[in-house]
């Protein structure tokens, strides 16, 4: 990209500080970099961007964007953070590196020229904010660097760094720093800058860095890795930036976390590994050990320490992930059929395969055609687990038996509120309850009654109880004795026998004569028999014996006349 004078954009090392003042007088304010840390290891260096006040009274901080101008061939901003309250506001706005070098300015560091741009702001203008004293440096903001090796060691080497304004770097951005002040209730003003202490090899220590670190060590690191359960091994690397005359060494081990040594892979010992000069890596091979329990992904760490001398520990632990290769367990409860007389019976919930952690349900029961309170026992909210690396758990389940024939019936165990770390497959088991009772038969039976006998009954019995009623029709028929001559006939008449009963009796009038006659009789018949039960003997004869007394006198003589 070329920059210039006329571009838009702003690539200056500058600070916009919106400073609060209580006064209307006109203020300045000086401006520098402050050196607060060098970590020789990892190549970083820390600057505070600091203000004083000038004049005569104290000035109330409102905010201030900051332009700076860096080399970006032995540079790369890693951090900026705002060291104000949190009032303050903070954003970064721009931070690159771009060649420049076609650009007739005064920095040599056009081919890689590093830009900064950020802000802090006032959020409340209604009360002011920090006030600063006068005469002394106050931090605002803190920068840091990573720094090339050769900023490090090479005493000809230095940090450069330059605060954007005009004059200086108006060929590379017409935009330069900017402080404000607090004035009064949301009222701010401009503050002049007139000092800037930008960093070169005049700043001596500040920027040239030989008398802090007197060796650049190498940064040693491991990475995270990801493995399937069913590999055989996994290879970390443990690296270092760049190769080196001599060999760097380290110390790993293995450490649990959630996968377990022993169980989920092979503990590795306090090892010394080498990376060899000129290398950057080497490889740290772990077992691993695969089961057919289902257990997640899990992690182990691998651990580095004790480095060697020309080295430092930059990342000291890699997250080793194993990733299942067992299926989710599906949760599932078997249906069952039961005698009534089974009394106790065990549904079985079972997993499709183990899992580490235990497994925990609800479980109710619900009707079908079967009753609680009548067939079975109910189940509220009962809980039930299945143990880590268990398989199976079973439901008791109370059968209630009775002397009523029924037909065959149902009821529901079901699951519910299943913990998260299995799958629920089939939540519904169906119990089939198959009667203990024979099916009753229904039977009339034959009578012998005598021609007075008026009102007789006629009992059509059960051979047991039924759990439904039982229904039919009733008519009768001429043998020898005549319908409305020696009884009142029935004709498709309707009987009940309610549930849970065994006879009904079937009323039939006989009607009696003064005649003399021989024994007579006649049937009852039921017809259309409900069909939860047997027909024994649907047919009744009745038997209906004369009442009158026989007449054998002769027949008188009649005289001659």
């Amino acid at each position: 990209m070329v920059i210039n004078k006329y571009s838009n954009l702003r690539w200056v090392l500058v600070f916009t500080l919106f400073l609060s003042i209580v006064t209307s007088y006109a203020q300045n304010v000086d401006i520098r970099f402050k050196r607060d840390s060098v970590n020789c290891a990892l190549r970083s260096v820390c600057y505070s961007t600091q203000i004083k006040p000038n004049g005569t009274i104290p000035i109330n901080f409102a905010g201030h964007n900051f332009r700076i101008f860096y080399n970006g061939a032995l540079a790369k901003t890693t951090s900026v953070t705002s060291l104000m309250p949190s009032g303050y506001s903070f954003k970064v706005v721009t931070d690159t590196i771009v060649d420049a070098s076609i650009v007739d300015g005064p920095l040599s560091f056009e081919p890689a020229l590093g830009f900064l741009n950020y802000y802090l702001d006032l959020g409340d203008l209604q009360n002011g904010g920090v006030e600063i004293p006068l005469g002394e440096w106050y931090s605002t903001t803190r920068v840091c660097f990573e720094v090339e090796p050769e900023v490090l060691s090479d005493p000809n080497t230095c940090l450069e760094a330059v605060w954007g304004r005009e004059g200086l770097t108006d060929n590379y951005a017409t935009a330069f720093n900017e402080i404000s002040r607090w004035v009064s209730k949301n009222k701010t003003t401009s503050v002049n800058i007139i000092n800037y202490t930008d960093l070169n090899s005049a700043s001596g220590d500040e920027a040239c860095f030989t008398q802090t670190c007197s060796q650049v060590k190498s940064n040693i690191s491991v990475g995270d890795v990801f493995s399937l359960e069913n590999n055989s091994t996994v290879t970390l690397q443990v690296c270092i930036d760049d190769a080196t005359s001599s060999d760097v060494s380290v110390t790993v081990m293995t450490s649990d976390n959630t996968a377990k040594a022993g169980e989920d892979y092979v503990a590795l010992p306090a090892t010394t590994v080498v990376i060899p000069a000129g290398q950057t890596c080497t490889p740290v091979t772990i077992s691993l050990l695969n089961d057919n329990v289902y257990e997640g992904d899990e992690t182990f760490h691998l651990i580095l320490s004790n480095p060697s001398d020309n080295a430092v520990i930059a990342k000291d632990t890699a997250i080793i992930t194993i990733a299942d290769d067992e299926q989710v367990p599906e949760l599932s409860i078997r249906d069952l059929t039961v005698n009534e007389n089974d009394n106790t019976v065990n549904l079985s919930v079972i997993l499709s395969g183990k899992i580490n952690s235990a497994v925990s349900f609800k479980v109710n029961s619900l009707d079908g055609t079967a009753k609680a309170g009548e067939d079975y026992t109910s189940i509220i909210n009962q809980i039930y687990t299945i143990p880590a690396l268990d398989t199976i758990v079973n439901i008791s389940l109370n059968i209630l038996n009775d002397d009523v024939s029924e037909p065959t019936e149902t009821m529901s165990i079901v699951l519910s509120d299943v913990s998260s770390n299995v799958v629920l497959k089939k939540g519904t088991g169906i119990v089939t309850i198959l009667d203990d009772e024979v099916i009753p038969t229904i039977s009339v039976q034959d009578i012998v009654v005598h021609e007075n006998a008026g009102i007789i009954h006629i009992a059509a019995n059960l051979s047991g109880k039924s759990s439904k009623a039982t229904s039919f029709t009733v008519s009768t028929a001429d043998i020898t004795a005549l319908a409305a001559i020696d009884y009142e006939q029935i004709y498709e008449q309707s009987y009940t026998i309610p549930a849970g009963q065994i006879s009904i009796n079937i009323p039939v009038s006989i009607i009696d004569d003064l005649f003399f006659e021989p024994t007579k009789t006649f049937e009852l018949t039921l017809k259309n028999i409900s069909n939860n039960v047997l027909v024994n003997k649907a047919t009744s004869v009745i038997t209906i014996l004369d009442d009158d007394v026989t007449c054998n006198a002769k027949a008188p003589k009649l005289s001659k006349l």
